[in-house]
């Protein structure tokens, strides 16, 4: 059995009630009609299953909602409709069997006047090889752009490292593998993506040269240790004459049988210097003051081991609090999962509290309290899973 891997999203912009939309499979964006721009590569051979849903509010009379992982751009038996009067659905039947290079998204199609929720989605990820969790990205590449930064989940272009860098456990990074819409135009045009720690480029790289659409990095492997912050670096060469959409993979495998499940980050400061603030587990769209608004969704799991990295230290005789939160509550045992930095700090971790997660389908989230009134910046966090016996699934 390989390692067991919990897919976290959600966004927090309306679904189109009239329109078929694609989504990330992981992380989450603004729905886009196309499916390639909503594309993400599976780095490793593996299956899918194990997809629940949560909107914001009830269906509306007369309407449903079904969702769908799309595979290649075709759609899997891996879906679940929600209709009127009911705002959670899942799918725990169906398994959906990927390759290493198979792209994956999520296609929601309306049917009706559903309404305009918004939705939060998990899935569950079980790779073929033992200890590989999987990074599955998106890039939209921009050929006017001498370099762009993208998160090691989700996606998105940034002019910025810090924002899409994430604090990452000890292990080994590999098998880099990307697939664009289109080639970078006529050689030489090119492409270059490369993992960066701590914004230094790594071994670990792939260029793209018309007219070829895909790339692989299969044979170096990157080693990191805890705490370090990483990201993706894609390079414009030669400027090329296209700007292709990119779904990018890369692998993880921890040193100590933990491997990263999520991670998130924001390219804007908190909402508020002054009350708590509330973001999803799994990143965008940015802080916001009402927890509602951030709700995330949840399989049974144990969740476990949380880093945060802020840019700016709080200041002296401030500090800003940062909690999980499942359904509302913050949780852990013994004590609740937490990390404070304070004064001139700006990394801290909780790797001694735990939280096991009871039920399918509860709201998760994360909660950022500032004391001190402190100042406000940027902010990356990450989450990890460990396999246990018979299967079962740790977050860390």
């Amino acid at each position: 059995m390989g390692l067991k891997q919990v897919l976290l999203a959600g966004y927090n912009t309306t679904i189109d009630a009239s329109a078929v939309r694609y989504n990330f499979l992981v992380s989450g964006r603004a729905e886009i009609a196309f499916e390639w721009p909503a594309a993400q590569c599976v780095p490793t051979d593996g299956k899918i299953s194990r997809l629940f849903i949560r909107l914001s509010q009830n269906v509306a009379a007369g309407g449903s909602f079904t969702f769908t992982v799309m595979k290649n751009g075709v759609a899997t038996a891996l879906a679940c409709t929600i209709s009127a009067g009911a705002a959670t659905g899942n799918n725990t039947a169906d398994i959906i069997t990927f390759t290493a290079g198979d792209r994956v998204s999520l296609r929601s199609t309306p049917s009706g006047t559903p309404g305009t929720p918004w939705m939060a989605w998990c899935t569950l990820w079980e790779s073929s090889i033992a200890g590989e969790s999987i990074c599955p990205i998106h890039g939209d590449f921009i050929n006017t752009a001498s370099e762009r930064f993208t998160p090691l989940q989700g996606g998105g272009l940034a002019g910025v490292r810090f924002g899409v860098q994430s604090p990452i456990p000890a292990g080994t990074f590999k098998k880099l593998r990307v697939v664009m819409d289109e080639s970078p135009g006529v050689a030489p045009d090119a492409y270059r993506i490369t993992l960066e720690v701590d914004g230094v480029a790594s071994a670990l790289t792939t260029t793209i040269t018309a007219p070829d659409t895909t790339g692989s990095d299969l044979v170096n492997e990157v080693a990191v240790t805890a705490g370090q912050l990483v990201n993706i670096k894609v390079e414009a060469l030669n400027t090329p004459a296209n700007s292709p959409s990119a779904a990018i993979g890369i692998v993880f495998v921890a040193a100590d049988n933990y491997a990263l499940v999520t991670h998130g980050g924001d390219v804007g400061a908190i909402a508020s210097d002054s009350a708590a603030n509330y973001e999803f587990v799994s990143s965008p769209p940015g802080w916001n003051t009402t927890e509602s608004n951030r709700y995330g969704v949840i399989q049974k799991t144990t969740l476990k081991n949380f880093y945060v990295v802020v840019k700016t230290a709080p200041g002296v005789g401030k500090s800003l609090t940062f909690n999980l939160r499942v359904n509302g509550a913050n949780v852990g045992s013994p004590n609740p999962v937490q990390v404070t930095i304070s004064g001139t700090n700006t990394t801290g971790s909780d790797t001694t509290n735990s939280y096991v997660v009871p039920t399918d389908g509860l709201t998760c989230g994360l909660m950022c309290t500032p004391s001190g009134t402190p100042l406000v910046d940027l902010t990356v966090w990450s989450f990890g899973i460990l396999l246990k016996a018979k299967g079962w699934v740790q977050i860390i």
